[in-house]
């Protein structure tokens, strides 16, 4: 054996991967599951488990093979497994994955009770963070969008995009489509994130940038957004339709629901969101839960 192989080796076999087998096994299994191979993805995620460590990444990863099968039942089994070992999660973050998929889940099976309820779960991981956020005031902010607008909501407070942010999106689409009130909190700080991370962006490539209106702030940010993967993933025109129809349902003194909803419809970017505001300023019809369509971060 040459003696670089041997350096090789030996640089190899010290890092963490030649020490936890588990992780290896784990590894393998997610580069199985990618590419659809679920037996192969079941085997390596069960001599993951079978080691005794990583197990609630390896019953996390096995919900989502069972899923792929459509075993669901056995899939929430896992997924719930996962998340009261979420101690133990080698990227402790991923909770939030595993919660995000179960509530996938409970909307595909239209349990809506438990999808609300799932979406709650993981909002309530962050509300400390929330609390500990000096510039956000939801009673304040509640006021500033309905009495001032959501331009000057989004001059106002800043917020960083916590993990929570799918959940509040979406369950505050959920809640508007429902017809309930609590809508409007969640989707201001749906919103708020979403801003934020949408100047944060600007300012990377123009730091004297400052927000005036939302309009002028996403034609500049599209220049630095091209290929629209941000803009995908805030999904930021589903949340004003949102927002705009829950402010039409508060006393909306200041018309924010109406200057939201004809915003979209003159935005060419907004694509399906400008047709349903359109269609409800002329038929004032609500969008249907099965439109809703919820969208996750995928944990790979």
């Amino acid at each position: 054996m040459s003696r670089l192989l041997k350096t090789i080796l030996i640089i190899a076999c010290s890092l963490p991967l030649c020490a936890n087998p588990a992780w290896v096994s784990l590894e393998q299994g997610k580069s199985a599951l990618r590419k659809q191979e679920l037996f192969d993805a079941m085997s390596h995620f069960r001599e993951a488990r079978n080691m005794g460590l990583l197990n609630a990444d390896a019953d996390f990863y096995t919900g989502i093979v069972y899923e792929a099968e459509q075993n669901f039942t056995l899939a929430k089994r896992y997924y719930m497994t996962a998340i009261e070992q979420k101690n133990t999660l080698y990227n402790p973050s991923d909770v939030y994955l595993i919660h995000y998929r179960l509530a996938r889940l409970y909307w595909t099976e239209r349990d809506f009770l438990k999808y609300e309820y799932e979406l709650g779960r993981v909002i309530d991981q962050d509300r400390e963070k929330l609390e500990e956020e000096k510039n956000w005031d939801v009673t304040i902010a509640r006021n500033v969008l309905l009495d001032r607008g959501f331009d000057r909501l989004a001059i106002l407070f800043r917020l960083p995009m916590l993990p929570s942010f799918f959940a509040s999106r979406e369950l505050g689409a959920y809640l508007e489509t429902s017809g309930r009130d609590s809508s409007l909190d969640h989707l201001m700080l749906a919103f708020v994130q979403a801003v934020t991370l949408i100047v944060e962006r600007i300012h990377m490539y123009r730091p004297e940038f400052q927000y005036e209106t939302f309009s002028e702030t996403i034609k500049i940010f599209e220049q630095y957004d091209r290929d629209g993967e941000i803009a995908g993933n805030i999904a930021i025109h589903k949340i004003l339709f949102y927002l705009g129809l829950a402010a039409l349902n508060y006393d909306d003194s200041s018309n924010t629901g109406e200057r939201i909803l004809l915003f979209l419809l003159e935005d060419k970017t907004a694509g399906t969101w400008s047709r349903r505001a359109a269609n409800y300023m002329e038929n004032k019809q609500k969008p249907f839960l099965e439109e809703l369509e919820p969208r996750f971060p995928s944990p790979y």
